[in-house]
């Protein structure tokens, strides 16, 4: 990693620690041990050496993102799914909505709202909801699908490519939950979302971050590190601002995301056989077995989660919102 041309994706800077290596990805999906760099200038770190567009498409299981109806199962097992769903899932996208709207004056009804990386769109369905005109887009056609089944419109597309997807369509507000961090270029991801907002318009970035508490206390493992290859960089508080401020962004603040999607977060770090792919993917009983001791971990380390959120501020997830200013076009 000391290459001259590799530089941070979030603030520039070309000097890089090795952080982490020999990391296996923890869906078994993806063979081979990786290592990620820290930038010495704003602490986020990047996947060395980094794959393939092409191979980076592969690296995603069938199942990935939750939904009550995706994988397999019936019966006692689908009754689990929608269970989970309510009471877990259904709460922190409430809760997630609820922030965006009261840190991007975005309230209103009737405002335009375009979901990047929306997966299976439970999140949007939440905006439509609260009256929000809501577009989603995703690189993985079955959970587009999906979306459009519920009644929500959502494209395929990449990332980089928002404005010729939405045909030059702007929108008062552009969210990207858990994408950043996939991203292959950050910066033109974060370009492609500003291209497509309207001046005076919010971006919302929510992302993992590699200074939280929970970072720290569980190293490799911890599940956004054994994340690798699809987590191609692990974002900073600092590196995020810095990104979001070199595009001209303003107002620019984070929030802690939510209380259980922060300990859900430690939870898998824990059991890394809980995650949606193993349990969603399975109609077995015993993997939701696992599922459950995730859940049962999870609720113990809520406590620690309101530590780390509220008083030490050095949250597992943080929502980045920021403004466009209006003179911009």
């Amino acid at each position: 990693m000391s290459k001259k041309d590799v530089r941070c994706q979030y603030c520039d800077a070309g000097r890089f620690t090795l952080l982490f290596d020999n990391v296996s990805d923890r869906l078994e999906h993806v063979e081979g041990k990786w290592r990620f760099y820290q930038c010495d200038e704003c602490g986020s770190a990047q996947l060395a050496p980094l794959p393939s567009r092409e191979i980076m498409a592969l690296t995603y299981p069938d199942v990935y993102s939750p939904s009550p109806a995706n994988g397999s199962g019936q019966g006692l097992v689908g009754l689990l799914k929608k269970l989970e769903h309510r009471v877990f899932f259904a709460r922190v996208y409430r809760t997630q909505v609820g922030a965006v709207m009261k840190y991007t004056d975005s309230s209103r009804a009737g405002r335009s709202l375009l979901d990047v990386g929306c997966g299976r769109g439970l999140r949007l369905v939440e905006f439509a909801r609260r009256g929000y005109q809501v577009l989603g887009t995703d690189f993985q056609e079955d959970a587009v699908a999906y979306v459009n089944s519920l009644g929500i419109p959502a494209l395929v597309a990449d990332a980089g490519e928002l404005a010729m997807a939405v045909d030059d369509t702007r929108f008062d507000v552009v969210t990207a939950f858990y994408c950043i961090e996939h991203a292959y270029d950050v910066a033109d991801m974060l370009q492609s979302c500003h291209q497509v907002l309207k001046p005076g318009g919010w971006l919302v970035v929510a992302c993992p971050l590699v200074d939280s508490l929970q970072a720290w206390v569980f190293g490799r493992r911890w599940s956004q590190v054994s994340e690798a290859p699809r987590h191609i960089t692990l974002p900073s508080r600092k590196g995020v601002r810095i990104a979001l401020a070199r595009l001209g962004f303003t107002r620019i603040q984070m929030v802690a995301d939510s209380v259980m999607w922060c300990a859900g977060m430690a939870a898998q770090s824990l059991l890394p056989r809980s995650a949606t792919t193993f349990a969603y993917a399975s109609p077995r009983l015993t993997t939701w077995i696992v599922r459950g001791a995730a859940a049962a971990a999870a609720m113990g380390w809520v406590p620690l989660s309101v530590v780390e959120n509220y008083l030490i501020r050095r949250p597992g997830c943080g929502i980045f919102c920021c403004q466009k200013p209006a003179a911009q076009i």
